[in-house]
């Protein structure tokens, strides 16, 4: 980790790109970039260890990070994947004294601290402010309620689900996934072998194309078909 010379009006610049501060003022602005520290990571750097105090959290300004639960056998269980703009460790700032989940970064990610203090101030002081956090905290419970709905899931509704919600969320057909095959069959709850094989049909049956790491969807509509329940209520 490297903590970089960031002047207060390069970290302003920094929030205003991020949805969830636009509505706030200038002054309400400032007064968050005097208390915020502009931070770098490499890659497999640890961000946030879980059980750590929940005593601040990340922006993700550039790069990937994954969060995961390890279990006392060091078993690691990919949870899900924070891309650029999006928050880390956000969840815990609010009645929570630990991080629940461990945050490592995947790539070089650039990032900006900013204290627990910090944000329930904020949060206070800022209800449209509040009403914007609510919404990150709605699609994030959006996102872990459809994890748990794939349960008793086939493999290839899974990970149409799963393509189809990053597709959404990114606004894009075509995506650059940040993890690995191993990674993202351990996240699914399914085989890297199944995994394979499901994006193979789902190549052949002209849904989607696959290149190492990206994704281009073809028919957005098939791919919908695909994830939705089917009529047997699976």
């Amino acid at each position: 980790m490297r903590i970089l010379d960031c002047p207060q009006s390069g970290i302003i610049l920094q929030l205003k790109r991020m949805d969830v501060f636009q509505g706030l003022q200038d002054e309400s602005l400032s007064w968050l970039a005097s208390r915020t520290v502009m931070q770098e990571y490499g890659p497999q750097e640890v961000l946030l260890e879980e059980d750590s105090p929940a005593d601040h959290f990340f922006i993700l300004l550039r790069g990937k990070v994954k969060i995961v639960h390890r279990t006392p056998s060091g078993r690691e269980h990919l949870i899900h994947v924070v891309v650029a703009k999006g928050l880390v460790g956000i969840v815990a700032m609010f009645r929570q004294k630990s991080h629940p989940a461990t945050s490592v970064a995947l790539d070089d990610c650039l990032v900006l601290r900013v204290s627990r203090e910090a944000i329930t101030r904020l949060v206070q002081d800022n209800a449209d402010f509040a009403l914007q956090l609510l919404g990150v905290f709605s699609l994030r419970l959006r996102m872990f309620v459809k994890k748990v709905s794939n349960h008793g899931v086939n493999a290839q509704r899974r990970v149409s689900r799963y393509i189809l919600h990053r597709a959404l969320i990114e606004n894009t057909m075509q995506l650059e996934l940040a993890i690995s095959r191993e990674e993202m069959a351990n996240m699914l709850g399914i085989a890297r072998e199944t995994l394979s094989r499901v994006l193979s049909r789902l190549v052949e049956e002209q849904i989607l194309t696959v290149q190492g790491r990206k994704v281009r969807i073809l028919n957005l509509n098939l791919l919908r078909k695909t994830a939705s329940p089917s009529k047997s209520g699976e």
